[in-house]
């Protein structure tokens, strides 16, 4: 989970969030203050942004979300809602969810029976929680 979460606050916290920020209040001569004030509302904001999109890579629907919801699967990302399935899955479902995950030929079947883990394990409400 720390892992996870670490990827959360570097790839989207800090680098979409945060960072834009600080640019935009540095080129308006913002004092420091501004920066710190804007660092703690960026990181918990991108975060909470990035929990989402991982939810949303799994179970939203391409048509709604514009992006594809078998790619984060295929790629075996190492997401908050992996780390969580993982943390309660019984052995039976540990095995399932670490055959599937990662194969980059999964088809819809597979991605049924991953989702359905990640809803059986409570990984999907803890992670909209």
């Amino acid at each position: 989970m720390e892992l996870a979460l670490r990827i959360a606050r570097f790839k989207t916290a800090k680098y979409t969030i945060e960072r834009p920020l600080h640019l935009g209040a540095t080129l308006a001569g913002a004092p420091p203050a501004v920066l710190d004030h804007f660092t703690r509302y960026a990181l918990p904001l991108g975060e909470a942004f990035q929990l989402r999109d991982d939810l949303l890579g799994v179970f939203g629907t391409p048509e709604d979300t514009g992006k594809p919801n078998l790619d984060d699967l295929r790629d075996g990302k190492h997401t908050a809602l992996i780390a969580t399935a993982l943390r309660h899955a019984h052995p039976a479902q540990r095995r399932t969810l670490t055959t599937l995950l990662g194969t980059t030929a999964l088809d819809h079947e597979q991605a049924a029976q991953i989702r359905a883990l990640l809803v059986a394990t409570g990984a999907r409400d803890t992670v909209e929680h």
